[in-house]
């Protein structure tokens, strides 16, 4: 090989991170990953690959040379701008072995037609696909040592899923049971396997997140890692993008009741979309606000949550996590407590030593103002709940948004929605992305005062710069950043 091929085999790998990165954001579903083929990304290397094919028919190793100098930049520019992404490409051993098996594509290709650009996507695609049955025995001898491992320690297993809370549910149940939970949003099969093969099992339970994009994500997670006790907490229009539909969505994660037996109970943090689970499975069925606990506000002050659950007797707790939201998911973690045979009145010490928990209604504070980091909340009823949390609020807000993603037909729609509930509980909305003209229509609908800038970073430049006080800024949603957008 010469010089010129081996810099072009290393410029078009790195030229590849994006379509790397994108596969890594789809779970490896190549369906979903050949959505690529209609960015920015895709475009702009099927040029350069027609300017090249001419320079290549005119000159080999001229082709070659400048292949080298237009790619290696760029793909220089494509690692800085994934590794600034707020959710940067990780390199898994998955990953490291998908990016062996690329090169080994990119240096046969290289061998061949050395500025094969817009061969990349495909090249990508290609070395995934070969890699299916290595990552599939991989998959299941992690995860069969983990469901031996599960079995063998006797724990009750708590499963958490829903639309929304599900993260949060979570960690407020560890810390009131003192107890096992997968970390983060660790909620895919490989994921659950990781936290339970590297971690001691050394509680009376385990709370393991179950996360779903599509049909049959829930009743396989269900199959894999049988769970004693459910808690669905709550159903929304989320991810309509690989659902479909709002029933889609529904019946999958019913699927979580189907799977529990007759001796066992479900709670469920609400009713709206979830009447149908009544009549669905074998086991108790609890919701919150109706047969379960029910709760009520009684004020926010120095930015805690002071609130009352009726339950067998009213209870008085306070807490330091922020917003309606939280509150909602104090209490449905409160009612698995109670349907295990606690008395909720001895949490109170625990509930008002709750962690904060990351970019959930994370309160932070800072010399300027407090920020509201709510960059994970990705669903219309969650940008609902907020916006009640600023109403009760003194003061001044402000609001960075880049709105509601995975909206399938109603991205538009909701991203109004979201828009008009900022602009009516914020003194000004700052929208940042590809929703930005659905959010600023909804903030203009409610009265409100929207600006518009290039990125989250020029977001704060925008706020810094304000002429008033401002007393709490909101971050809504904050989008990881996609390179085939470029």
């Amino acid at each position: 090989m010469t010089t010129v091929t081996v810099l072009c085999c290393v410029a078009l790998y790195m030229c590849s991170l994006p379509c790397l990165a994108y596969l890594q954001g789809k779970s490896y579903h190549i369906t979903e990953y050949f959505t690529v083929l209609k960015s920015r990304y895709f475009l702009l290397i099927v040029l350069l690959q027609f300017a090249f094919a001419v320079l290549f028919a005119l000159n080999h190793l001229w082709a070659g040379v400048i292949c080298v100098c237009v790619t290696l930049p760029l793909g220089i520019v494509f690692a800085v701008k994934i590794a600034k992404s707020n959710k940067p490409m990780k390199f898994t051993f998955r990953m490291i072995r998908t990016s062996v098996a690329l090169c080994c594509v990119i240096t046969a290709v290289c061998l061949v037609f050395p500025v094969g650009v817009a061969l990349l996507p495909f090249a990508v695609a290609f070395s995934h696909i070969v890699l299916l049955p290595l990552e599939s025995a991989i998959g299941r001898y992690y995860i069969s040592k983990a469901r031996k491992k599960l079995h063998s320690s006797n724990v009750v297993t708590i499963a958490v899923t829903g639309s929304f809370g599900k993260t949060s549910v979570k960690q407020i149940l560890s810390q009131l049971l003192n107890c096992n939970a997968t970390p983060s949003s660790y909620n895919t099969p490989l994921g659950i396997a990781r936290y339970i093969n590297g971690n001691a099992i050394d509680s009376r339970y385990i709370v393991l997140e179950f996360g779903a994009r599509r049909r049959g994500d829930i009743s396989k997670l269900c199959r894999l890692f049988p769970p004693d006790v459910g808690v669905i907490t709550g159903v929304t229009d989320q991810h309509l993008e690989t659902f479909k539909s709002l029933d889609n969505i529904v019946y999958e994660k019913g699927c979580l009741i189907d799977s529990l037996t007759e001796s066992s109970f479900c709670v469920i943090g609400s009713v709206q979309n979830t009447e149908s689970y009544r009549t669905r499975g074998k086991c108790r069925k609890v919701y919150v606000g109706t047969d379960g606990l029910s709760f009520d506000i009684v004020k926010v002050e120095n930015n805690e949550m002071h609130f009352v659950v009726h339950g067998d007797n009213d209870v008085d707790f306070q807490c330091p996590l922020l917003g309606v939201a939280n509150v909602q998911n104090i209490v449905c973690a409160l009612e698995v407590c109670r349907q295990l045979g606690y008395d909720i009145s001895q949490f109170k010490d625990s509930v008002k030593e709750l962690l904060q928990i990351d970019h959930r209604m994370q309160l932070i504070n800072t010399p300027h103002f407090d920020i509201i980091d709510d960059s994970y909340n990705a669903n219309i009823n969650g940008v609902a709940s907020c916006c009640t949390t600023l109403d009760m609020l003194r003061g001044t807000k402000v609001a960075i948004s880049q709105g509601i993603v995975e909206g399938g037909s109603q991205q538009r729609q909701l991203n109004v929605q979201c828009g008009r509930l900022l602009g009516a509980s914020c003194r000004l909305v700052v929208v940042v992305g590809v929703n930005s003209n659905s959010i600023a229509e909804g903030v203009a609908l409610a009265g409100g005062n929207v600006v518009f800038a290039d990125s989250t970073a020029d977001a704060v430049k925008t706020v810094n710069a304000l002429d008033y006080k401002v007393d709490y800024l909101l971050f809504q949603n904050d989008i990881p950043e996609d390179c085939t957008k470029i």
